[in-house]
């Protein structure tokens, strides 16, 4: 459980008074804490930047180090068409594959990595084979 409920009961000859104590187990008071502060780290912005959709160009890159997570993690800064610059953290892939003055877009969702204008991926297009030579 994730509680504790220690009773105490006093009788009285025409009463009886229960007392109830409630005490949470300390990994409670740590994975709510953890939840509230993980949006504030760079693995919480990590995991934002891998889910939502952006284009622009990428105008630096470099790396950033976490200390809680005790390494240092790959971004792009990225300048979308109204001018606004925005860091976002990617992966060691992306970063290796993607130069600097490029224009990237991703697609929202996880496990879809920035892709440069016009590129296709291989997997979305439709396998065309060629029509079986008929015998007479």
């Amino acid at each position: 459980m994730w509680r504790m409920v220690r009773e105490w009961t006093i009788e009285f000859p025409s009463r009886r008074i229960t007392f109830r104590s409630v005490r949470y187990r300390p990994w409670v008071g740590m994975a709510i804490l953890f939840l509230i502060s993980l949006p504030f780290t760079q693995t919480g912005k990590s995991i934002r930047d891998s889910y939502v959709a952006y284009s622009g160009t990428v105008v630096d890159k470099g790396f950033s180090y976490d200390i809680l997570a005790g390494e240092s993690d790959p971004y792009l800064v990225i300048q979308d068409l109204h001018g606004t610059r925005t860091k976002r953290y990617v992966t060691l892939y992306t970063h290796a594959i993607t130069d600097i003055g490029t224009y990237v877009e991703k697609q929202r969702g996880f496990k879809r990595p920035p892709r440069s204008r016009g590129w296709q991926d291989p997997r979305d297009t439709s396998l065309k084979l060629p029509e079986p030579v008929s015998r007479p």
